[in-house]
């Protein structure tokens, strides 16, 4: 029973490393750090109040971010990898529950 735990642990750390992997790529990817990172979390921000595409704009310009169309432009190529990684992440992120539940149910 054991060796069944040690087993699970390893596991389950194999799947927290792979998933602290990822994790470092989203943070180094175009899309998930930088100016572009905060141009996202301002239009999304301000869209959620409700806010016209012409006051997004100002605001960006404002804060010397890239412009709605400037992130377009950067992000086109890059969107597909990005979302295979977020893919990848929820993958693990799902896989790492399940391992956690069984390792429970063996010692419960």
């Amino acid at each position: 029973m054991s060796s069944e735990n040690e087993r699970q642990q390893a596991y389950i750390e194999q799947t927290r490393a792979r998933l602290a992997a990822v994790q470092k790529r989203m943070d180094n990817h175009v899309i998930g750090s930088g100016k572009i990172a905060e141009a996202f979390a301002l239009i999304e921000r301000m869209r959620a109040e409700g806010a016209a595409d012409l006051d997004i704009d100002k605001a960006l310009a404002a804060k010397k971010l890239p412009s709605v169309i400037d992130i377009a432009k950067k992000t086109w190529w890059r969107s597909p990898s990005w979302a295979l990684l977020k893919r990848k992440k929820g993958r693990l992120e799902r896989k790492l529950a399940r391992q956690q539940q069984r390792l429970e149910s063996l010692n419960g």
